[in-house]
């Protein structure tokens, strides 16, 4: 369970969502955020508590940034960096 230390909660010991193969990693960060902020404040405008709204919000982020690591070209196309015309 999450602990408090002066109002102030710590998510930090959380486990990672297991994900099956890492695909692209491209994107999984917006997705996470995007996802956390979403679920937050529905959560929070449905009267759910602060703590309560952050738990459950940081877990289904997860949830979702690991599902989009786990498709290829989740954001974008990756394309093959070639140093040498970088230079010119």
């Amino acid at each position: 369970e999450p602990y408090r230390r002066q109002r102030q909660m710590c998510i930090r010991d959380r486990k990672a969502v297991p994900i099956e193969k890492v695909v692209d990693t491209m994107g999984a960060g917006d997705s996470l955020i995007t996802t956390f902020m979403v679920g937050y404040t529905d959560a929070r405008k449905k009267g759910i508590s602060q703590d309560e709204a952050i738990v459950s919000s940081i877990a289904e982020a997860a949830k979702f940034a690991a599902e989009i690591c786990q498709i290829d070209g989740a954001f974008g196309y990756g394309r093959e960096i070639l140093m040498d015309k970088l230079k010119n």
